[in-house]
């Protein structure tokens, strides 16, 4: 089946789902596009079951081919993008525009795809379901309603191709190449000895294809997923059933506001392996394309600060990674930035980074603040000029937007909050130039030029 990956590519943009902006996705945002998508004749929506806290699991069944497609997303709670892209390919395949394309499409498969497996996990924003369990370590002893229902869905259709869809953490590389995953695909082994079964080859050869396509968009950001057998996961059992299985992992971008270029990128990655399953062509030559693809490394950080003088004597690099933590409050997405490593980091590349030659590094310092002072960009530059990165309060009884208005962190008196520059704490000093002037500051992993006046800080820490 022939099909160009950019005209898929330049098509989301029309299609697009745009009732899930944001990255965090919940039960409730789903709710109203199962609604609307049922309407559709075409589109069977049915109840499998419920989650622990009795939230209703739909699978969504499209096409009439004789080749069973099964494809599942939200497994972890905490990872949309699967969720958003295949609510946007449902807007594609109802587009006139399409009809061509997506009817052979449906002539050859029958699609069967649960979006959000992990409804309560959603919830809270988490990888876990409301017991606590990682689904996707639940694949043997099936505790969990949820594992009990994707299981069984399995058993009833027995699909030739399975898709595993997921988020993976943002600081994966391809190989050393300083290049950021934005795409990982995995052909799911079988066994403990990566046996390339007939099921297998399907599934490197599809993957195979698919990154070929794909590196005419996104060239030297795709690799591929480890391959180690672990038997309490669904795609690897699913595997060792015969199934074809293709492991997506959605991975990041430099300045990607919500994932949405990931999300385009996803959307195009899941429709053009689905044209290449509806083929039914798998050439061994796009095995060995599989086999070729870059390996994902676990080598990215989100800032260096290459060169900087640590206690007037070591010349270091310094390494932060900003972690994710949803808040329950603002219902958004917050960061804590930490520390992750120091020394040489020849071998890390981030997606910001910057040479200090120059600089010496100094822990940030506390100040007590009194809220009867204004809190002015003129008071916060005589802070940031002293090295303050943290402000020590008795009331935090702060104004809504407290984390973007104050660019500094927020702590209660007494408050045990250290800002040494060691790994694991949170990333909070300043740097001096060689006239012993502070130019820069880190605060909450985020750098701050004072040099340019920009103050911009996505969020500090509030203890």
């Amino acid at each position: 089946m022939k099909f160009s990956i950019h005209n898929i590519f330049e098509e989301f943009d029309s299609i697009r789902e745009t009732s899930l902006p944001s990255a965090i996705v919940k039960y409730k945002d789903i709710l109203p596009l199962l609604s609307k998508h049922k309407k559709n004749k075409n589109i069977r929506i049915k109840a499998a079951g419920k989650s622990v806290n009795g939230k209703v699991i739909y699978s969504v069944t499209v096409g009439k081919g004789a080749l069973q497609v099964l494809a599942w997303s939200q497994m972890h709670g905490d990872e949309s993008t699967a969720t958003r892209a295949f609510f946007d390919f449902l807007n594609f395949i109802e587009k006139k525009e399409t009809n061509k394309l997506t009817s052979e499409l449906l002539d050859k498969i029958t699609l069967t795809f649960i979006p959000m497996l992990n409804p309560d996990g959603a919830e809270k924003q988490t990888r876990y379901n409301a017991i606590g369990i990682d689904i996707n370590r639940d694949a043997m002893d099936l505790v969990s309603p949820e594992s009990e229902i994707l299981d069984r869905i399995f058993r009833e259709i027995q699909p030739g191709f399975s898709l595993n869809l997921h988020d993976q953490d943002g600081w994966y590389s391809v190989e050393n190449s300083g290049k950021p995953t934005s795409v990982s695909f995995l052909a799911t082994t079988p066994d403990l000895y990566q046996t390339k079964t007939a099921a297998r080859k399907k599934a490197m050869s599809v993957i195979g294809k698919t990154f070929s396509a794909l590196s005419e968009i996104i060239p030297g950001h795709i690799a591929r997923y480890s391959d180690a057998f672990e038997p309490r996961a669904f795609g690897d059992n699913f595997a060792a059933k015969d199934s074809s299985v293709i492991l997506i992992e959605a991975g990041r971008w430099k300045d990607d506001e919500n994932n949405e270029f990931i999300r385009k990128i996803y959307f195009t990655t899941f429709t053009a392996a689905l044209l290449t399953i509806a083929s039914e062509k798998y050439p061994l030559s796009s095995v060995k394309i599989y086999e070729q693809i870059p390996k994902n490394n676990e080598m990215m950080l989100d800032l260096i600060l290459r060169n900087v003088l640590l206690r007037d004597k070591y010349n270091v690099d310094i390494g932060i990674k900003r972690f994710p933590v949803y808040d329950k409050r603002r219902n958004k997405t917050v960061y804590e930035g930490k520390i992750e490593t120091l020394g040489d980091l020849s071998v890390y590349s981030a997606f910001e980074e910057y040479d200090m030659n120059g600089y010496s590094l100094y822990p940030g310092e506390k100040e007590k603040h009194n809220r009867e002072i204004e809190f002015t960009e003129e008071y916060y530059f005589d802070l940031v000029k002293k090295g303050i990165t943290t402000l020590e309060h008795v009331d935090l009884s702060f104004e809504k937007n407290d984390f973007n208005e104050i660019p500094l962190n927020l702590i209660r008196a007494g408050c045990d909050f250290s800002q040494d520059v060691y790994p694991g704490n949170f990333a909070n000093f300043y740097l001096k130039n060689r006239n012993g002037e502070t130019d820069y500051i880190v605060v909450n992993g985020f750098l701050v030029n004072i040099i340019s006046n920009d103050i911009s800080v996505i969020n500090a820490i509030r203890i």
